[in-house]
């Protein structure tokens, strides 16, 4: 962990998952891929609306991480599954990855929400 005058800059735990699919397109396993998120600060959801975020669910569980590693919100109907962080002991799913890449400071504004482990 390093300190800058404004922020604390950490590395936090992700992954991705993969599914393993037979000849027949099938899904036989899901396992996960680690990889670790360097130079992020991870801070609550700043939102228009302070008490829910967009899909209902309460900003208490939802998080904004700046970071220069490129993660995936996923795409519904594909194979592309969203990537996941560990924030605060919980496993977050990204829902939104806003990149900012102007020459100065290159990097990723991301939307986690706390995952509800009995949903896929």
């Amino acid at each position: 962990v390093s300190q800058s005058r404004y922020r604390t800059v950490q590395q936090y735990q992700a992954r991705r998952l993969v599914e393993v699919r037979n000849d027949f397109n099938e899904i036989t396993s899901i396992t996960y891929t680690t990889f670790t998120i360097n130079n992020c600060t991870v801070q609550p959801y700043v939102g228009v609306d302070t008490v829910a975020a967009t899909d209902g669910f309460n900003t208490s569980s939802v998080y904004t991480i700046f970071t220069d590693t490129k993660l995936s919100a996923g795409k519904e109907g594909t194979s592309n599954k969203a990537d996941e962080v560990m924030v605060n002991g919980s496993w977050c799913r990204v829902v939104k990855v806003k990149p900012w890449q102007n020459g100065l400071i290159s990097h990723y504004e991301i939307v986690v929400i706390e995952k509800d482990e009995g949903l896929l």
